[in-house]
């Protein structure tokens, strides 16, 4: 098939089949036909914006397809640089972030080898309006010339214009220069001051530059106004402006009350860019005048505003709202309400009743500074009161609750009663007051009845009590008191007196004799009782005499059976002895034994004296199985209960295994009483004395004794060691005078003679030989009393010699002592003329600095009061530091030398505090007395080295040792704390008490000794002899002294009946240099040892034995005489 002339028409697909009966076939062929290039979308000419995209368009037609291909004035275009250029396949050309350098033509060529063709286009890039140059801001001084410069760029060129202050129109002295690039001010004044724009525009944008133009100024505040009162409570926010001006922008500041600076970086102050303050939360303390200040380089201002804070009102300590007064009846009573606030309130008082107000009554006044006074306090006063604080700020009301105490008053006191041994006793008491009195009764005053259930009882009556006691023994003679009592209203109280009828009672029995038939023999008794008392002897039961005492002829007629009977109208008392003649040589001294009981005065008090002996000879007798006048010389003395008994017996009661108990009536403790033999006979050893001069500073010398002891046992014997005269321990006591007189005698005459021999060989041989060992001796410290050993292993002891000018001191009884203290409270100058002589011929003794360990200073208190090295306190050492042995304390010796019977020491320091409770771990401590304040006169005199109970925690640790607060017990004058104390590193735990006396001025004396006494009885009940007892103050030396000196004449009374106050003031000094500071302190002494000598005498006051001790009494032999010592 031919096309002829074909055309675009002609171009497609043919198709030929061929077609038999066998079948048909069909092929196929295209026509195309060639054409060259033609662009038919030519680019057009675009004019963008700096930054953006420029498209040209290219489409082009012919077969075969063409090619486009773009150039940039005239270089082609390299469409692998895709960051710039971009050819799509339609050929359009696309010109990414355009810029001035994208300026011009831009041609594309299409073609396909058959023909070609070509279109350009040109490319225009406009950029906005931007500022070279933009105008700065300018401060200058007054009248000086300012010129402001500005340029700018862009296409099409910006055009430049000036605003001033936002406006174009300029001001007077103004100038713009040609193209607007600069403008002049001539002579700036501070009308000029603004801002000035710089506006550049073309067509595409729009830019202002701004600049500032201030002419430099001294500050200056405008007033300031005061703000408004806030009130405290609502937690408000105040503002305290301070509008200023002036430049440079000045600085800013705000002053508190003319002295502090406020910081703005403190949570509740902020301070604003204008200047002003800001106070959140606003509190009382912010009130008070501000000061703004404002500053820069030329100069400085500033104003005042005041701020006023409302505090709505509160009171002070004490609060009284919600409390409960008690006031004594016919008392003159101050009730304080005491309140704060802004602006200061004003209190108020009035009565409330039921809900009601009322006014007060004519005997109840208001002060100025709201004190309500209740004068002389009645019945009428109970009830509610309310003391109102007002201010502008607010009100608070609080409310008290009065109660009235009336004291209690005994209106029916009990009477004396006189019955029968057996009979029935009944006293009854009747007390009123407000609240309703308690009633309760002691035996005698202080002492607690002992009672007997089967015996006494108490009831409580609707306005008293009744106390009856039934089967009357000889022992519930004595004094009732009844004790009326309640709260804080005070006591009152009413005495009886009980007395019981009954036979007389032996206190002194007639004692057997073994005798030789050459000396007379002197027997003996005596008993109390209601008299007349009559004294009859018998022998054989034939009367041979009357009296108390009976003189036996010599010979073999003397040999029987004696009976001495007391009587009086109630019935008979009768005592047997026996006088039995010696036979050959027969050995009949009577053997001695010992019995050791705890048996102290307080299980004495409710015996009489001499029924006591009577009743424990009988107990010893009946568990000893022994007749009663078989134990002879029957008598206690410090806890020891000593008695004779006959060779024979004593030996077979020495061998056998003893199982005794001794029961003292009303005492429900089973005593052991041990068997303590004689010590066994020794061969006797030389004394070596030598006398040394310690230091030629010190006015005293030191005798050495090397001990000695007898070859033989000193026994009790009933008669001489000469045969040819007898002594009976009986005998008459001018006999004894004399003999004991001459022997005494003749013993201080030898030992003067002696002692001067031994000083005088001992002074030359000193000199001329050299010390032998058994002359040498290691001295702890110079001249007071202090133990030490010889080289030899022998054991003496240092004895004080005080200086010429010491006065000795004397015992004196309760007459002499009373006499003593009578005259110096009548400011008797004789009686202080020889107190203070006493006084101040005691040397203080005080240690020197180099007596202490060095790096110890910082554990004294004070520099000049340290421990005397001879007795001071040592600790175990920790951690290989010798400081660690070192506390400021000395160990005190008792009255009667008991070696540490007290630890003197300085009130804990804080950083000594752990070693304080080391002390009294370590010494085994269980009582410690505090006699100071922690603060007195505005100075520290001790650390609180206890737990404080009412804390969070009621036990603190001071280093391995814990200490835990059980319960304290506040007293008028004093605490009493109970406290447990465990090593950390060990499971004991031991009880400590500790006791708090705090009304004891520094360097003064008590106002009220009771309480001292109080204390220290309370102390002694629950004290162990064997264990010492810590005293301090803060010195440790004045009150603590004062103290101890107490305590030691009080437990002299107790055993001896005599005080020594010369003797503990001596000793005390001795271990603890400047001890009792003062003679206030050292005549306080002697008051409070009177106070308790009265104390015991009245406790036997009621006795009647003691009242029938007379003269004739005394001068029946030193047996007697024991006896009254004891029962004193």
């Amino acid at each position: 098939m031919w096309v002829v002339e074909a055309g675009y028409q002609d171009v497609g697909i043919y198709q030929c089949s061929a077609t038999n009966t066998a079948g048909n076939v069909t092929t196929q062929a295209r026509l195309d036909i060639f054409t060259p290039s033609n662009i038919t979308s030519p680019p057009s000419s675009l004019t963008e914006v700096k930054g953006g995209t420029a498209e040209f368009l290219c489409g082009a037609v012919g077969f075969p397809p063409p090619d486009v291909t773009w150039t940039f004035q005239n270089r082609t275009i390299n469409s692998s640089d895709v960051s710039k250029y971009l050819v799509e396949e339609t050929g359009t050309l696309v010109v990414r972030v355009v810029d001035l350098a994208d300026v011009g033509w831009y041609s594309c060529t299409a073609d396909n080898g058959v023909g070609n063709d070509s279109a350009s286009a040109y490319l225009t890039v406009h950029v906005p309006a931007n500022f070279k140059m933009a105008p700065q801001s300018q401060a200058v001084n007054h009248t000086q010339n300012v010129v402001f410069y500005c340029e700018a760029e862009g296409v099409p060129p910006p055009r430049l214009t000036w605003l001033w202050n936002g406006s174009p129109t300029l001001g007077k002295g103004m100038h713009v220069s040609q193209g607007g690039r600069s403008l002049f001010i001539q002579y700036a004044d501070y009308y000029h001051q603004g801002e000035y724009t710089c506006v550049a525009s073309n067509a595409l944008e729009t830019r202002k530059g701004a600049a500032s133009l201030n002419i430099n100024r001294k500050p200056s505040v405008f007033s300031i106004s005061n703000p408004a009162p806030v009130r405290e409570e609502s937690k408000n926010t105040t503002i305290l402006d301070c509008p200023h001006d002036g430049y440079p922008t000045p600085q800013v500041r705000w002053i508190h009350n003319r002295s502090r600076i406020i910081d703005a970086d403190q949570h509740k102050y902020f301070i604003s860019a204008q200047g002003s303050l800001q106070i959140y939360p606003v509190t009382w303390s912010d009130t008070g005048m501000y000061m703004c200040e404002v500053w820069n380089s030329m100069g400085s201002d500033g104003a005042k505003t005041e701020l006023v804070v409302w505090v709505k009102p509160r009171f002070v300590e004490p609060v009284p709202s919600g409390t409960k007064k008690i006031f004594e009846y016919e008392k003159n009573v101050t009730v304080e309400c005491r309140a704060v606030g802004s602006p200061s309130p004003t209190i108020k008082w009035y009565r409330e009743k039921h809900g009601e107000v009322f006014g007060l009554s004519r005997h109840q006044l208001v002060t100025d500074t709201g004190k309500l006074i209740f004068l002389r306090v009645t019945e009428d006063d109970k009830g509610t009161y309310v003391c109102n604080a007002s201010s502008d700020a607010g009100f608070k009301v609080a409310k008290i609750r009065v109660e009235i105490l009336v004291p209690p008053r005994i209106h029916e006191g009990p009477v004396n009663k006189s019955v029968p041994v057996g009979g029935t006793a009944e006293f009854s008491c009747k007390a009123h007051g407000q609240p309703k009195p308690t009633i309760s009764w002691t035996y005698r005053p202080g002492m607690p009845i002992p009672f007997d259930l089967d015996r006494h009882t108490v009831r409580n009556l609707t306005d008293g009590g009744k106390l009856t006691i039934t089967g009357v023994t000889w022992h519930d003679q004595g004094v009732y008191v009844c004790k009326a009592w309640g709260q804080s209203a005070g006591e009152d109280f009413a005495v009886a007196g009980l007395t019981v009828h009954g036979p007389p009672i032996l206190v002194e029995h007639p004692q057997s004799v073994v005798f030789t038939g050459k000396k007379k023999i002197l027997l003996g008794c005596y008993a109390t009782g209601e008299g007349p008392l009559r004294y009859t002897w018998k022998k054989n039961g034939e009367e041979i005499g009357k009296g108390t005492r009976i003189l036996l002829q010599t010979g073999s007629d003397a040999v029987g059976r004696y009976r001495c009977e007391v009587s009086n109208r109630y019935g008979t008392s009768k005592s047997y002895t026996a006088v039995v003649k010696r036979r050959g040589n027969e050995a009949s001294d009577p053997k001695q034994l010992s019995f050791e009981a705890k048996v102290e005065m307080t299980d004495l008090a409710n015996e009489y004296q001499g029924e006591f002996y009577s009743s424990l000879r009988e107990q010893l007798a009946d568990q000893l199985g022994i007749p009663t006048n078989k134990i002879l010389y029957l008598r206690v003395y410090k806890g020891l209960v000593t008695f004779d008994l006959d060779e024979n017996l004593a030996n077979h009661l020495k061998h056998q295994k003893l199982t005794v108990k001794l029961k003292l009536k009303d005492d429900t403790y089973m005593h052991d009483l041990k068997y303590l033999p004689p010590p066994e006979p020794t061969t006797p050893r030389p004394v070596r004395t030598r006398t040394v001069i310690v230091e030629k500073k010190v006015p005293y010398r030191v005798t050495v004794r090397v001990p000695w002891r007898p070859t033989t046992t000193p026994q009790t014997s009933t008669q001489d060691t000469d045969p040819d005269e007898k002594v009976v321990p009986q005998d008459d006591d001018i006999d004894v005078g004399v003999l004991v007189g001459t022997v005494v005698g003749t013993i201080v005459f030898l030992s003067c003679i002696f002692i001067s021999i031994t000083v005088w060989r001992s002074y030359f041989a000193e000199k001329k030989t050299p010390k032998s060992a058994h002359q040498q001796f290691s001295f702890l410290q110079h001249g007071y009393g202090v133990e030490g050993w010889g080289n030899q292993g022998d054991r003496f002891q240092l004895e004080y010699h005080p200086p010429p000018n010491m006065i000795k001191s004397k015992p004196m009884g309760y007459m002499s002592l009373k006499r003593l203290v009578d005259d110096i409270k009548k400011a008797d100058d004789g009686a202080l003329a020889v107190l203070k002589q006493e006084f101040e011929s005691v040397p203080l003794n005080q240690a020197k600095i180099h007596h202490t360990p060095c790096g110890t200073e910082q554990k004294n208190r004070y520099m000049n009061v340290l421990p005397n090295p001879h007795t001071s306190v040592k600790l175990l050492q920790l951690n290989s530091d010798t400081t660690t042995e070192y506390i400021n304390a000395n160990h005190i010796r008792g009255y009667d030398r008991r070696q540490n019977a007290y630890i003197a020491a300085q009130g804990p320091l804080g950083t000594t505090r752990q070693d304080f409770w080391r002390m009294v771990w370590e010494q085994n401590v269980d009582i410690i007395v505090m006699t100071t304040g922690l603060v007195e006169r505005d100075r520290v005199k001790c650390a609180r080295y206890w737990p404080n109970s009412s804390g969070k925690t009621k036990h603190e640790d001071y280093g391995d040792l814990i200490v835990t607060v059980l319960s304290e017990e506040k007293n008028v004058k004093y605490a009493i704390t109970r406290m447990e104390l465990q090593h950390k590193d060990a499971s004991e735990v031991r009880h400590i008490w500790h006791y708090w006396y705090t009304s004891w001025p520094d360097f003064g004396v008590p106002d009220e000794p009771d309480y001292i006494l109080d204390l220290l009885e309370d102390m002694n009940c629950h004290r162990a002899r064997s264990k010492p007892v810590i005293v301090h103050c803060s010195a440790g030396l004045g009150r603590t002294g004062a103290f101890i000196g107490i305590d030691m004449g009080m437990e002299q009374i107790q055993n001896e009946s005599i005080v020594d106050p010369l003797l503990y003031f001596t000793r005390i000094r001795q271990d603890r240099g400047g001890s009792v500071q003062t003679l206030a302190q050292y005549i306080f002494i002697h008051q409070v040892l009177l106070l308790y000598f009265e104390r015991k005498r009245s406790e036997l006051s009621m006795q009647p034995d003691l009242t029938r001790l007379s003269m004739s009494t005394m001068s029946q032999g030193t047996s007697s005489l024991t006896q009254l010592t004891a029962m004193l």
